[in-house]
């Protein structure tokens, strides 16, 4: 990649984890893997915001991955 970018991952839970019980770096790991990104360095990343928030039971528990430029 030309540019450092910024990565968002949104959860939508049912029952919220409490504040550090999740982790993204298998997730960003997905992304070197599978070639979105060539590597998981500060070279490439600048940031890293990893989110959550509660739906109701019935609706799918989801993630979303968002990777924009810096």
């Amino acid at each position: 990649m030309d540019k450092k970018v910024n990565i968002s991952i949104m959860h939508h839970r049912h029952r919220l984890a409490d504040p550090g019980g999740i982790s993204c770096k298998a997730m960003v790991d997905g992304l070197v893997d599978g070639g979105l990104l060539p590597d998981d360095s500060t070279k490439e990343i600048e940031e890293i915001r990893e989110r959550q928030k509660k739906v109701p039971f019935g609706e799918p528990e989801v993630t979303v991955i968002t990777i924009t430029d810096y």
